[in-house]
Parts: structure tokens; C-alpha cells; sequence
């Protein structure tokens, strides 16, 4: 795990206990996830990738009360809010893993992930390593954010501090389905769609996006961080050039994948 990686870790583990107060648009995302679980026959085996506090993990062994379930994330923090928040001592089973990393002795019949992928850097050998967890035949439903998520703030980022960008980008929908291919998976269905947000101020937009863990990983820190001028400054920027009567806004551009693995 390199420093941006356990940067990302931490802030996640820190951002566990209210990450669901803030977590508009990764809600929806999951609900729309959840609606794409339609399968012919019910798994035996299903994987969670970046389960956060586990929500849809639970959600997912409602759907199929006979299934072995597991959610796995990167973050301590958020592992442990999800045991503490689950009713249920057996089932589904919470684990700290890398998704890049994480090994099974079976195969899944199911990976189901949600707001997560974005932030596995590369790639492509993420996507591998769930080619390796995804048995033939097996069905796997996808959402992730993609290029141009949080653009506004980017583009201020951009105007206001230009020799310091972000050391990582957003996958883009192309990025995706080449992962996907190149790995075993077969892409039956999918859809990008962008989503609006709304927030009071840049601060609290800001404020937001830190307590859902975003400010750590290398999507979001430059090579140096940012000073508390060059903070004003974009909080200044972001105020007076992205705001509409609701408040600040800030756009997500999500991409949804559903397919199989090839047999």
C-alpha cells in the first residue's frame, strides 16, 4: 500500500461514524444498484467490494436470505461500523480488504460495488483481481463515479492553485469498459448519468466532501497541500462561479455496468 492509498484509508476509517449523514448522491447510487440485482437464479456467494458502514451489504443478504454474503473495504473505521450497525453476528460477514489484493478459496457467484471503484489506482489490476473472484457465468452489477465528478471543483482548483492539481483522476466511461473487457468481464448493460448537488456555501460543500472521506487519496491531494490562502481562495472562487438559486452546486457523473464473467 503506497502513502496515497493509507492516506485514503485513514480519512475513510475517520469519516465512518457520520459518513451516512452526508452521503446524498452515494445513496442514490445504491439504490439504484440494489435495482439491478435482478438475477435469473439467486447467488450462493456474493461479494460486496468497498462496502463502507454496509448498508447495502445488509441489504443484499435481505434480497437473498440464503446466500453467503460478505462486504469487504480498505477502511478499518468503516468495517467496524458496520459490525457494530449489523443485528445479525453471522451474517453478512465484514472484512478489511483491499480489492486489489483480496483472495478467496472460492469463487463468488455475485461482486456487487458501489461508489467504490473510483478509487482503485490502477485499474485495470483491480479489475483483474475480481476476474480472479468471480466464478464463470458469475453476474456482477457496478456503479462508480467517472471523469468529470466534482468538474466545478476542479476547474477551480484549476484557476485558483494551476501548479498543484490532484496527483490522480477519475476513471473515465471508457477507462471502465476496457478494464472490464481486458479482465473476463462481459458487459451486458450500462449507463452514465449525472447527478446535481446542492450545498450552502463552498465551506460547507467542502465540509461535506470531508466527512465522507473524499479529501484523502491521490483524487483529491496534490503533490503539496494546500495552503490556507489558496483554501480561501478557491472557497472564494467556488462561491462566486458555481452557484445557482438552490445554493453551490457540484455534478456527479456516474456510470453504471451490469454483465457477467465469461465462462
Amino acid at each position: 500500500m503506497n502513502s496515497l492509498q493509507e492516506h485514503q484509508r485513514v480519512r475513510f476509517s475517520a469519516a465512518a461514524s457520520g459518513y451516512d449523514r452526508f452521503a446524498r448522491v452515494q445513496r442514490a447510487v445504491a439504490e439504484n444498484v440494489l435495482r439491478g440485482l435482478t438475477f435469473a437464479a439467486a447467488p450462493k456467494r456474493v461479494l460486496d467490494i468497498g462496502c463502507g458502514d454496509g448498508n447495502l451489504t445488509r441489504q443484499i443478504a435481505g434480497i437473498w436470505p440464503e446466500a453467503e454474503v460478505e462486504g469487504i473495504d480498505l477502511a478499518p473505521g468503516m468495517i467496524e461500523n458496520a459490525r457494530r450497525l449489523n443485528t445479525d453476528s453471522t451474517r453478512p460477514r465484514f472484512t478489511v480488504a483491499d480489492a486489489a489484493t483480496f483472495t478467496s478459496a472460492r469463487p463468488y457467484d455475485a461482486l456487487v460495488s458501489s461508489s467504490a471503484l473510483h478509487w482503485a489506482q490502477p485499474l485495470n489490476s483491480t479489475f483483474a483481481n475480481l476476474g480472479r473472484l468471480l466464478a464463470p457465468g458469475g453476474r456482477f452489477v457496478f456503479a462508480l463515479m467517472l471523469k468529470n465528478t466534482l468538474r466545478e471543483l476542479h476547474a477551480a482548483r484549476a484557476r485558483v492553485v494551476p501548479d498543484n492539481p490532484p496527483t490522480q483522476r477519475m476513471p473515465s466511461d471508457q477507462n471502465v469498459r476496457a478494464a472490464l473487457n481486458s479482465n473476463g468481464f462481459k458487459l451486458e448493460a450500462s449507463e452514465v448519468e449525472e447527478r446535481l448537488t446542492h450545498s450552502e456555501s463552498a465551506r460547507a460543500l467542502l465540509r461535506e466532501l470531508h466527512e465522507l472521506g473524499v479529501t484523502g487519496g491521490g483524487l483529491s491531494r496534490g503533490a503539496r497541500p494546500l495552503s490556507r490562502t489558496e483554501l480561501h481562495h478557491l472557497i472564494e472562487y467556488y462561491d462566486a462561479h458555481y452557484r445557482d438559486p438552490q445554493g453551490v452546486f457540484a455534478t456527479y457523473h456516474v456510470g453504471h455496468y451490469w454483465g457477467v464473467r465469461h465462462a
